[in-house]
């Protein structure tokens, strides 16, 4: 489990994001394992979001995040969730989960291509299993 965190952290630094990577309006696209991984359907509530844990009082954002996902105001993206760019506004997208009927406002860097995220994915397990070739791995695509 040791191996796994250091290459996780690099697909979600947001560094290897770029070109093909990131996703056009009309482009099926995956949620990352991104720290944040919230979205909101309001940029206005994302913004907030941003400004709370940019303050370090993780107590005030832990509940906004609490109330927002009660009332379905915002929601947490999960780790290849595929989604629909449906918007763009500089380095913000708004996705709409497959199934959903509304978008979500998300980061840049919570969102990659689907042909981008599943190379990452394929990069992971190579690095792993060249780490552990004795170790079985399951490293999905977006789905």
């Amino acid at each position: 489990m040791r191996k796994i965190v250091p290459a996780l952290l690099l697909l979600t630094s947001g560094a290897a994001y770029g070109g093909d990577r990131l996703p056009s309006v009309g482009d099926w696209a995956c949620a990352t394992a991104g720290q944040r991984n919230f979205a909101c359907k309001s940029p206005d509530d994302l913004r907030r979001f941003d400004q709370l844990a940019r303050s370090g009082d993780y107590e005030a954002e832990e509940k906004w995040q609490n109330e927002k996902e009660a009332t379905g105001q915002c929601a947490r993206l999960g780790d290849g969730k595929m989604v629909m760019v449906e918007d763009r506004r500089g380095s913000s997208f708004c996705v709409r989960p497959r199934g959903e009927t509304e978008c979500f406002w998300s980061y840049e860097g919570e969102i990659i291509s689907k042909a981008g995220y599943d190379a990452e994915q394929e990069e992971l397990q190579a690095r792993f299993r060249a780490e552990q070739p004795k170790a079985h791995v399951d490293v999905r695509g977006c789905l």
